[in-house]
């Protein structure tokens, strides 16, 4: 009895600790970098609303390299996949004969053919790390041109356009 209430107490199943864990902290990590977003975004346009001729387009670019990005993705998650198959198979058909591999002395051939798969399964891997860092560069690039126009537009505003900090000290106190 103890034994089957342990076992639907703590499943060990990898698919619901991914569903329990990793989807819900995705969701809140991508919920709060967006709410980020639009609120700096917000902040600027409220103080220099000029940013919006550079934010604006900037949204635009980062969508399309976006959509570049993802479809790029998909295939080399798709090309892992194949490869990645191969692999497997090859360690399957090694493990299960193992005895007529050592009975033939073909060790070190099997062995340099499992290398040689898992090279191939690294490629697609280091091509996807690759293409994660192209666009984290091109974002980065967009987010240094908008922050830029933010500083140039605050620099040319006109003298006494802000206060010293106090927004509403017209409200606080009648004079």
């Amino acid at each position: 009895m103890t034994n089957v209430y342990r076992s639907t107490k703590f499943p060990v199943s990898s698919d619901l600790s991914i569903t329990d864990l990793d989807i819900p902290f995705s969701i809140v990590f991508a919920c709060g970098a967006t709410m980020n977003a639009y609120c700096n975004l917000g902040v600027l346009t409220v103080v220099t609303w000029q940013v919006l001729f550079v934010s604006i387009p900037m949204v635009c670019v980062a969508i399309q390299l976006q959509k570049c990005y993802f479809s790029t993705a998909k295939e080399l998650m798709r090309i892992n996949g194949t490869t990645k198959s191969f692999v497997a198979n090859h360690l399957a058909e090694s493990v299960s004969g193992a005895i007529t591999i050592r009975a033939f002395n073909e060790e070190e051939r099997f062995s340099a053919k499992n290398f040689q798969l898992i090279d191939t399964n690294a490629s697609p891997y280091f091509h996807s790390y690759s293409a994660n860092e192209w666009l984290i560069q091109r974002l980065e690039i967009i987010r240094a041109a908008v922050l830029a126009s933010a500083a140039l537009c605050m620099v040319l505003l006109s003298h006494g356009t802000f206060t010293s900090g106090k927004l509403f000290s017209e409200l606080e106190a009648p004079s």
